[in-house]
């Protein structure tokens, strides 16, 4: 099905997976209509992205799995590993959208500092979060997919722009991307061994947001774990254990 890409302020993106594939030529626009694809010049100082539709449409029992085409650089059992994880947290909350944004390596748990203050077992509960500040030329890919079927649609404006760090710290993810489940995943898995996940996901007025790695180690096992505890990553990942996140038991 063809789709229009409409407003992306950024430079150069190609629509790859019905998600936007980011390249580092500024001062382009992409519009897709049907059967051509046509570049637009841009100019004037970024503003305030625009908020992101929202699905306000019934939840039905059934989602449309994710689906990740591994590119060269990542690890083909790491990037299950993200299916799963983003698969258990639909499972779980069932939010109006969600965003899939892929990283170009590594990166550290430092980034959930910008999260606010740790609060329960289960991770960070902050209404006034913020957008991590990723500079766009790390942003590798985004994707986004709508409930209630959470089927791929429009990725829509793009999430991580070059704006000045005071203005980034007053973008609140409730107001850019509200009610919109966020998970950002390390590239460069398949060399560098090692790989990463993170999420935003709506509670409420609130978030629960946290962080994990994982390594390589003959099978890719969990090292680390913020605001989340390992075990319930591991019912993330395995429906039959999801229900013991909401407090039950089998």
């Amino acid at each position: 099905m063809e789709r229009h890409v409409h407003c992306l302020t950024f430079p150069m993106c190609v629509c790859v997976n019905g998600g936007v594939r980011l390249g580092r030529a500024l001062g382009y626009t992409p519009h897709l209509t049907p059967g051509t694809a046509r570049y637009a010049v841009v100019s004037g100082e970024l503003g305030s992205a625009a908020t992101w539709p929202v699905a306000l449409s019934s939840r039905p029992s059934t989602i449309i799995p994710m689906q990740i085409t591994p590119e060269d650089d990542d690890a083909k059992d790491f990037i299950a590993v993200v299916e799963r994880i983003v698969d258990g947290l639909l499972r779980r909350d069932k939010p109006s959208s969600r965003a899939l944004i892929k990283i170009d390596n590594w990166f550290g748990s430092n980034w959930l500092q910008f999260s606010g203050t740790v609060m329960g077992a289960f991770g960070v509960a902050n209404s006034n979060l913020t957008v991590p500040p990723f500079v766009p030329n790390r942003v590798v890919l985004q994707r986004r997919f709508a409930a209630p079927l959470y089927d791929e649609v429009d990725s829509g404006e793009l999430l991580h722009l070059d704006i000045p760090s005071s203005v980034a710290m007053t973008r609140r993810v409730s107001d850019i991307a509200p009610a919109t489940s966020l998970v950002w995943y390390s590239g460069n898995s398949q060399s560098s061994g090692q790989g990463c996940i993170m999420a935003y996901v709506p509670e409420g007025d609130a978030y629960w947001s946290w962080y994990a790695a994982w390594a390589n180690r003959g099978a890719w096992h969990i090292v680390k774990a913020i605001g989340v505890r390992p075990q319930d990553l591991l019912h993330l990942m395995d429906p039959s254990k999801s229900r013991q996140l909401d407090g039950e038991s089998d």
